[in-house]
C-alpha cells in the first residue's frame, strides 16, 4: 500500500480522501473488520488458550506470560540491587585474586657452599665437645644455657672467693651470704688453676692440630641450622688464656705468648665463613689473646718476639673481607625467610610488636602483612643487602670520612635504615651494619696490625739495643711488609722514633713508643693517643687526670674519637 494518509479527525476530509484514493477504498473493508475484532476483544477478554493455539498454529513454542506484578518487582529488584551485587562480587573476586598472588612461591634461589677438605672446623667441633660438662654451655629448647659457674672464667679474674664460686673450696666461718651459706675470700691458687687446665689438655691439644689445615665455618642455609658451637669458642679461648696466666706466672714467657696467640689464631678460624655472630665471636677470642699478650710484651726475648710478629702476620693473613660476612648474612636470612614463608600460617605467627599478647598478636600481624607479598619482602630485603654490600666494599677510610650525623649514625645508615622501615619484616631481618664494621675495623684490624709491628719493634730494640729510624727497617727480617692503616688513605701504620712519650696508665706512669694509625678522624696527630678526657702534663703530653685507663672508657676507640690509635694504649672499642 503506497497511500500514507493516516486518517483525520473531520469527517469531510476523509470521505473526500476515500474518494480520491482507491487504495484507501479497497481496505475499507478489512478496517471495519479489524475494528469489530477490537471491539469485541475489549467486550471479551480472550481465552487463555486463544494464545497458545494461535502459536501451536504458526509454529510457535507457546511460553507462560509472567504476571504483570511479577516483572515489575524483578526490574525494581535489578535496578537496585545490581550494582551493588557487582561491586561485591568484584571485591572478592580481587581480593582472592591478591590473596593467592602475595603467596606466590619467589622461587629463592642460594648457593649451596663449598667447604675445603680436610676442614679445621671439625677439629673444633670435637675440641668443644671435649669441653667438660661443669663448664659447658648447654641447649635448653632453642636458648643457650651458660654454666652455673664457669671455672675458667672464675680463674682468669680470680677474685677473693674465686675458689669457693668455683666449687673448690669448702665454705668458712666467714659472714653469712643471702642464700644463708658462708663465704670464703680465698683466691684459686696457682695449682688450682693448673688443675683446671689439665681437664682441657684434650681439648686444647684438638685446637692446636686444627691449625694445620684451612677452616671454614659451614654455611647457613636453613633456620634450624645451629650456632651452638660458637659458645664453645669462646670457652676454648679463655682457656688458652688461662693456660698462658699460668705459664707466665711460671716465668715461661715464650710458652705464654704461644697460648696467647693460639687464642688469637683460634678466633681468626672462627670467624672465617660464618655469619656477623661468629665473626662477633672470633672477634672476641681474639681480643682475649692480644689482652694479655700486651701485658707480656715486655718480658718477651728476641727470638720469641720476632716469631710473634711472624705469626701475628699469619693471623692477618688468614682475616676475609668483612664484604664476604655480609654475603653470608644475606643467603642466611634468605634461607630463613623461605623457610618461614613456607608454613600456611606464617603471617598469623610472625610478631611485629613485641608488646603485644599472642592473643591480638596473630591479627594484627596479619592484617599489617596482607600489603605485602613474599616475593616483594624477599625482593625489598636483597635489594637493600646488596647495596649494603656494595658500600662494604668500599676502603673503610672513605666510610669514617663520612660526616656522622645527631644519633651517631652516616647518613647512609639512616637511609638504610628508613627504607627497611617500610616492610616489616625487612625491618626485623635488616639490622644496621656500620657499627659491626667500625668494631671489626677498630677493635680487631687496626690492633692486630699494631701487635705486629710492636712485636717486631721488640725482636729489634733487643737485637739491635737501639729502635728503627722507621717501621721499613723491619722489613724483610721481622715482618714482610709494614701492614696498611685501614683509617689512612693508601697510609702505613705510622710509627715515631723522635721520642718516646709518657703516659697515665692504672695509675701509674708508663713510657710508650708511638706506633699507631690515624684513628676514625683520619689526622695524623703524631701519635698523640684518643683520651675523652684529657690535660697535659709538664711535658706537654696528653695525660688522663682524673680516672684509671683500667676502670673507665677514657682511652676507649669511638665513632666521633679525636686522636690516634696507639699501640698498648687504645686498645678497647665503645659504641
Amino acid at each position: 500500500m503506497q497511500c500514507q494518509n493516516l486518517g483525520s479527525r473531520s469527517l469531510i476530509e476523509r470521505r473526500l480522501h476515500l474518494f480520491v484514493c482507491r487504495e484507501c477504498r479497497g481496505a475499507k473493508t478489512a478496517d471495519e473488520i479489524m475494528t469489530r475484532g477490537l471491539k469485541r476483544l475489549n467486550a471479551a477478554p480472550a481465552p487463555p488458550e486463544g494464545l497458545a493455539r494461535t502459536l501451536a498454529t504458526v509454529g510457535i513454542p507457546a511460553r507462560a506470560a509472567k504476571p504483570r506484578r511479577a516483572r515489575k518487582f524483578r526490574s525494581a529488584l535489578k535496578l537496585r540491587y545490581l550494582p551493588a551485587g557487582t561491586f561485591t562480587a568484584a571485591v572478592a573476586l580481587g581480593a582472592a585474586a591478591w590473596m593467592t598472588y602475595i603467596d606466590i612461591d619467589p622461587k629463592i634461589a642460594i648457593p649451596p657452599g663449598s667447604m675445603p677438605s680436610p676442614n679445621a672446623h671439625n677439629l673444633l667441633l670435637k675440641a668443644g665437645a671435649a669441653i667438660p660438662l661443669e663448664d659447658k654451655t648447654v641447649m635448653v629448647g632453642t636458648y643457650p644455657q651458660p654454666p652455673k659457674r664457669n671455672r675458667v672464667a672464675l680463674a682468669l679474674d680470680n677474685h677473693p672467693g674465686a675458689k669457693a664460686a668455683a666449687g673448690m673450696a669448702e665454705v668458712s666461718d666467714k659472714p653469712v651470704l643471702g642464700n644463708g651459706k658462708r663465704a670464703t675470700t680465698e683466691r684459686l691458687s696457682l695449682t688450682d688453676r693448673e688443675a683446671i687446665v689439665r681437664e682441657y689438655d684434650q681439648a686444647l691439644k684438638l685446637v692446636r692440630q686444627s691449625f694445620t689445615c684451612p677452616c671454614q665455618a659451614p654455611p647457613v642455609r636453613s633456620e634450624s641450622t645451629s650456632l651452638d658451637y660458637l659458645g664453645d669458642r669462646r670457652q676454648l679461648a679463655r682457656a688458652l688464656v688461662l693456660e698462658a696466666q699460668i705459664k707466665a706466672e711460671r716465668r715461661d714467657f715464650s710458652g705464654a705468648a704461644s697460648s696467647s696467640l693460639d687464642a688469637m689464631e683460634l678466633g681468626a678460624q672462627t670467624a672465617r665463613g660464618s655469619l656477623l655472630s661468629g665473626r662477633m665471636t672470633g672477634q672476641a677470642c681474639e681480643n682475649m689473646g692480644r689482652a694479655f699478650l700486651w701485658k707480656i710484651i715486655d718480658r718477651l726475648d728476641g727470638p720469641t718476639a720476632r716469631s710473634a710478629a711472624r705469626r701475628m702476620e699469619h693471623i692477618l693473613g688468614m682475616r676475609t673481607p668483612f664484604v664476604d660476612a655480609l654475603q653470608e648474612e644475606k643467603w642466611a636470612m634468605l634461607a630463613s625467610l623461605r623457610d618461614m614463608m613456607t608454613r600456611p600460617d606464617w603471617r598469623m605467627r610472625f610478631r611485629i610488636d613485641n608488646s603485644a599478647t599472642d592473643a591480638g598478636m596473630g591479627l594484627s600481624s596479619y592484617a599489617a602483612l596482607l600489603p605485602f607479598s613474599k616475593g616483594r619482602i624477599v625482593n625489598d630485603y636483597s635489594s637493600l643487602m646488596n647495596k649494603r654490600i656494595a658500600e662494604a666494599r668500599r676502603p673503610y677510610w672513605r666510610i669514617a670520612a663520612m660526616p656522622l650525623e645527631s644519633d651517631g649514625k652516616t647518613a647512609a645508615d639512616n637511609l638504610l635504615e628508613k627504607e627497611a622501615s617500610r616492610d616489616p619484616v625487612v625491618a626485623l631481618f635488616f639490622p644496621v651494619y656500620g657499627s659491626a664494621r667500625f668494631n671489626e675495623v677498630a677493635g680487631c684490624e687496626t690492633q692486630d696490625a699494631l701487635l705486629a709491628c710492636a712485636m717486631a719493634l721488640q725482636a729489634y730494640r733487643l737485637e739491635h739495643h737501639a729502635l728503627p729510624k722507621q717501621l721499613q727497617d723491619l722489613v724483610p727480617e721481622y715482618l714482610s711488609t709494614v701492614p696498611m692503616d685501614p683509617f689512612g688513605r693508601d697510609r702505613l701504620i705510622s710509627y715515631s722514633s723522635a721520642e718516646q712519650r709518657q703516659i697515665n696508665i692504672d695509675g701509674g706512669r708508663r713510657w710508650y713508643t708511638r706506633i699507631y694509625s690515624v684513628g676514625p678522624d683520619g689526622k695524623d696527630d703524631r701519635g698523640a693517643p684518643i683520651l675523652h678526657k684529657t690535660d697535659r702534663d709538664s711535658f706537654g703530653n696528653r695525660i688522663a687526670t682524673d680516672r684509671k685507663a683500667s676502670d673507665n672508657k677514657a682511652w676507649r676507640i669511638t665513632l666521633d674519637s679525636k686522636g690516634d690509635i696507639v699501640a698498648g694504649i687504645n686498645t678497647g672499642v665503645s659504641q
